[in-house]
């Protein structure tokens, strides 16, 4: 807390700042927008939106939640996706972090039940009086964030795996208010990789890659590679490493009953996105795929189930 209060910046300047360029700007700022009467209502309502365009075709997950589960969810998705717009945009460093710490000031008034107006902040308000947020788990979030201003790419395959992981097990403990175990962490990771492979495209062209800079050079651009397969090997091998973790089953009985429905669901539509990225190649940088209505149906109805 002192460490985030230490950092806050005297004005409101950086906001502007730190949205700029940003191919979520017009949600992040959504949900900055003030709530005058702090209405619970519309900042759940206004973090479920959200949630839904973050998530996409991972977004029916949430029906197999209960209420307050699927509240919980959204408000960490809202939460992460302005943090981490912070650590992704261009400018200095320091005002990278300073927008970070801002943040985390005012998460730290929200769970002492002083939020700000802004949606996200009055929504995990809210729902740290039905049950208190893992603070464990917002701590190692902040420190992901952090890494990102720091070092905007992976220089090697080992960073790359080790990001994820903290990422992956830094929501993996928010959702489940617990440290996850070690095969639940590496799945929530597996996701978060497999969300930055269906982004490589816009990700390449503002040149903050998950993939290692080993394994796709920083100055990668259409038309401009000394070898074409560059990419597609990149491609090839990262689907080739999440495909064995995704096919895996022993995270889901180390989940909680109420969350094994929807992990199912994740862990199905999943490897029904690498499949297609497999098959798709290096044309994912411009249509990454998408599973589509009636598969995402059929899968909800299966994985509630089975």
């Amino acid at each position: 807390m002192e460490r985030a209060r230490g950092s806050r910046p005297d004005d409101e300047a950086w906001r502007a700042d730190a949205l700029a360029g940003s191919r979520h700007s017009r949600w992040v700022e959504e949900l900055r927008q003030p709530l005058d009467l702090q209405d619970t209502n519309r900042a759940e309502e206004v973090c479920g939106q959200v949630s839904r365009h973050v998530l996409r075709d991972f977004a029916p997950s949430l029906l197999l939640l209960s209420g307050l589960d699927r509240r919980r969810l959204q408000a960490i998705t809202a939460y992460a996706l302005t943090l981490l717009d912070f650590a992704r945009q261009s400018g200095l460093e320091g005002e990278r972090l300073t927008a970070i710490n801002r943040w985390e000031f005012d998460l730290e008034a929200a769970l002492d039940d002083q939020p700000a107006g802004q949606p996200v902040f009055v929504a995990i308000s809210a729902l740290q009086q039905h049950r208190p947020w893992a603070r464990e788990g917002f701590d190692q979030l902040h420190a992901y964030a952090r890494r990102r201003c720091v070092v905007r790419r992976p220089p090697n395959r080992q960073v790359a795996e080790r990001d994820s992981l903290l990422l992956g097990k830094s929501l993996a403990w928010l959702v489940l208010g617990d440290e996850p175990t070690d095969p639940v962490a590496r799945f929530a990771a597996a996701l978060v990789r497999l969300r930055g492979l269906l982004d490589l495209g816009d990700d390449l062209r503002r040149h903050r890659a998950r993939l290692p800079a080993t394994e796709v050079p920083d100055t990668w651009s259409p038309g401009q590679m000394s070898d074409p397969r560059v990419l597609e090997v990149a491609i090839e091998e990262e689907c080739r490493r999440l495909d064995s973790i995704l096919s895996q089953q022993e995270f889901r009985s180390e989940l909680p009953r109420n969350l094994q429905p929807a992990a199912r669901y994740l862990q199905r539509t999943g490897q029904r996105l690498l499949a297609r990225s497999q098959t798709a190649g290096i044309s994912i940088l411009d249509a990454p795929p998408l599973v589509g209505l009636m598969t995402r149906l059929g899968l909800l109805v299966r994985s509630r189930w089975l």
